[in-house]
C-alpha cells in the first residue's frame, strides 16, 4: 500500500514525495523520499513500520545543539543508516538557525538566506541522497522549514508543478497544529528576540507554512539561477549526481 502521509504514531508530519505529475508524463515514485518533522517518540510499532517501508538512511538537517536537546530515534536504529548534516556550520538557535536577535518578519526571505548561503548544505545532502539505495527520511525540527526547501528542491528537479510544490509545503501548519498546542504547554516564556510570545499562537507566521513563502522562492531560483536544475549547479554538484536523483525519483 502507497500513502500520501504516513500512518505512524510518532510522526504527524511524515509525507511521501512520491506520486506527483512530473515532467514527460511520469509521476515521482513512492519509498523513494519520505520528509517528516524529528523522529524523537517513535513506537516500536513506527520504527517497524519504517524498516518495512525500506527506509535505509535518515539525514537530520538540524545543528548540535537541536540534536542534542531533542536525540533522533532513528541514529541508532539497527539497519538504518543515520547522517547528520546540519544546515549551519555552528550550533542551531530556535528558529531555523536564525539567531534570536531581532524580531521575527516572515520565512521566505530566511529561506532566501539559507539557499543563497547554503550551497555546502545542499551539495552534502544531493551527495548523500545519490549514494544511497532504498528509501531516504529527511527531517530538520518540525518538517517545514529546511526540510521544505530541500523537498522543493528534489520535486522541482523532477519537473513538478509549481502549485503542487506550494501545496505540499503548505499543508505542514496542518499536519502540526495539535503537536505545536501540545509543545507549547511545556514551553518556558521566551525573552526579547524574534520569537517572543510566538509559542503563545499557534497561527502566528513563525509557526505557519503559509503558500506565499515557497511561491517567493522559487520565483528566487527562477529570477538569480535560471532554475532549480542551474540551482543545483551553482550549489557545485556534478550532473551526473543530479540525473541519478532525477531519476531515482521519477518514475521509470
Amino acid at each position: 500500500m502507497e500513502y500520501r502521509r504516513l500512518p505512524l504514531e510518532g510522526l504527524v508530519n511524515a509525507r511521501e514525495l512520491g506520486g506527483f505529475a512530473a515532467e514527460g508524463g511520469r509521476t515521482t515514485q513512492y519509498r523513494r523520499f519520505v520528509r517528516s518533522e524529528v523522529p524523537c517518540a517513535l513506537s516500536p510499532g513506527d520504527m517497524e513500520f519504517l524498516k518495512n517501508y525500506g527506509v535505509a538512511l535518515s539525514v537530520d538537517f538540524r545543528g548540535r545543539h537541536e540534536t542534542e536537546r531533542m536525540k533522533s530515534m532513528l541514529s541508532e536504529a539497527e539497519g538504518i543508516v543515520y547522517k547528520n548534516i546540519p544546515t549551519y556550520n555552528k550550533q542551531v538557535a530556535q528558529g531555523a538557525g536564525v539567531k534570536n536577535d531581532r524580531p521575527f518578519v516572515n520565512w521566505w526571505s530566511l529561506y532566501i538566506k539559507m539557499c543563497d548561503g547554503g550551497r555546502d548544505w545542499v551539495k552534502a545532502v544531493f551527495e548523500a541522497f545519490a549514494g544511497t539505495d532504498g528509501c531516504i527520511i529527511y527531517n530538520c525540527t518540525t518538517g517545514k522549514d529546511r526540510t521544505g526547501i530541500i523537498s522543493a528542491l528534489l520535486l522541482g528537479l523532477c519537473g513538478v508543478a509549481e502549485e503542487d510544490i506550494i501545496a505540499d509545503y503548505a499543508v505542514s501548519e496542518v499536519y502540526m497544529r495539535k503537536k505545536y498546542l501540545t509543545l507549547f504547554k511545556s514551553m518556558p516564556p521566551l525573552k526579547d528576540g524574534y520569537a517572543k510570545n510566538a509559542h503563545e499562537d499557534v497561527d502566528s507566521p513563525f509557526y505557519r507554512t503559509e503558500p506565499e513563502n515557497m511561491r517567493i522562492l522559487l520565483g528566487h531560483f527562477k529570477e538569480k539561477y535560471g532554475g532549480i536544475t542551474e540551482y543545483l549547479e551553482y550549489c557545485g554538484l556534478q550532473g551526473d549526481v543530479i540525473k541519478r536523483i532525477k531519476h531515482r525519483l521519477l518514475e521509470k
